[in-house]
């Protein structure tokens, strides 16, 4: 299942907050592409709304939370509710979004 598919699929069956396992750079740098697909998901009008925190204890100002606000939006159950193939995303545009 490609990562905007899991991560809608997450949201409409209730989860609604996102964060790093712990503090650790590991961590917060694998959660770095999570967030990122989230805001994404959100700019492409998926989402209804979300809160974005950064953390400051570093200079890499790494997102540490996301919370989503309000759940999908139509536009996002219509896209987990359209089959795979329509929703195919250019793989070069998923990797640029994640770097």
């Amino acid at each position: 299942m490609d990562a905007i598919l899991q991560i809608l699929t997450e949201i409409k069956e209730g989860r609604s907050s996102f964060r790093s396992d712990s503090n650790s750079e590991e961590d917060m740098t694998d959660f770095q592409s999570v967030a990122k697909l989230l805001i994404y998901a959100e700019q492409e009008g998926l989402l209804n709304s979300l809160k974005v925190h950064k953390e400051s204890m570093t200079a890499n100002s790494w997102y540490d939370l996301i919370i989503v606000q309000g759940g999908l939006s139509y536009k996002g159950e219509k896209y987990l509710a359209s089959p795979p193939e329509a929703n195919k995303v250019n793989s070069n545009s998923i990797e640029d979004i994640i770097e």
